[in-house]
């Protein structure tokens, strides 16, 4: 009963939105310039869909977006590991990390600009920043919580520190840093669409989103 419980709370949450939306839409609360109706927007989503005018935006994107998140993991674990395992390197670290972090990513593209140009490059470079800090935050914070008792038992155990690291830190460590690039995942995916807006980029959802805007395709836009 729970579960199918659990299942019909989402349903509900979007039904209502678009209730709201439909009711807002029929009272004509806003021009239908600025918010089309639900069925609008979903016949555009679906016009879009299947005359493949989306789709090479959405796989560029998603291209973007996954290799920025790849290259983000690839720095911000072992960083994070090594960060995480010795004391004074997270203490000396943890500020200037998270001080870094809570800079917005649209600040820093002037600066991405001056050292990359125009182009994906720049796009990319600037997602696997930001998934790189937060992949690298939550993969210190794992390391260095990991349960201290499991740690001793291996060292009782006579682990030599890479079997250490390997068979009880990082398997400690490993639901941090999987929430890590979860949260990551979506800050790559909101960086490389602004980054597309800001830009000028060729292709891409963000382009699309911009190229909507400007002709007031408004149903495309929101679809």
């Amino acid at each position: 009963m729970t579960s199918k419980s659990s299942l019909l709370y989402p349903l509900l949450g979007i039904s209502t939105i678009l209730t709201i939306w439909f009711i807002i839409t029929l009272a004509k609360l806003f021009h239908p310039l600025l918010l089309p109706s639900p069925l609008e927007t979903c016949s555009a989503l679906i016009e879009l869909i299947t005359t493949g005018v989306i789709l090479p935006d959405l796989i560029l994107t998603t291209k973007r977006t996954i290799l920025s998140l790849i290259l983000g993991i690839t720095l911000g674990v072992p960083l994070g590991i090594c960060a995480g395992s010795f004391l004074k390197i997270y203490q000396s670290l943890e500020f200037i990390v998270e001080f870094l972090r809570s800079i917005p990513a649209p600040a820093l593209l002037p600066l991405f600009l001056l050292f990359f140009g125009i182009g994906e490059t720049t796009q990319i470079a600037l997602a696997c920043t930001v998934t790189s800090l937060i992949i690298f935050v939550h993969t210190a914070h794992g390391v260095h919580h990991a349960n201290q008792g499991r740690i001793l038992a291996g060292k009782t155990l006579g682990l030599s520190k890479r079997a250490l690291l390997t068979k009880v830190i990082f398997p400690e460590s490993l639901p941090s840093i999987s929430l890590g690039i979860r949260t990551a995942l979506s800050f790559s995916l909101i960086v490389i669409i602004v980054s597309e807006m800001l830009i000028g980029a060729s292709k891409g959802l963000g382009r699309k989103v911009v190229d909507y805007q400007l002709t007031y395709n408004t149903p495309e836009l929101y679809a």
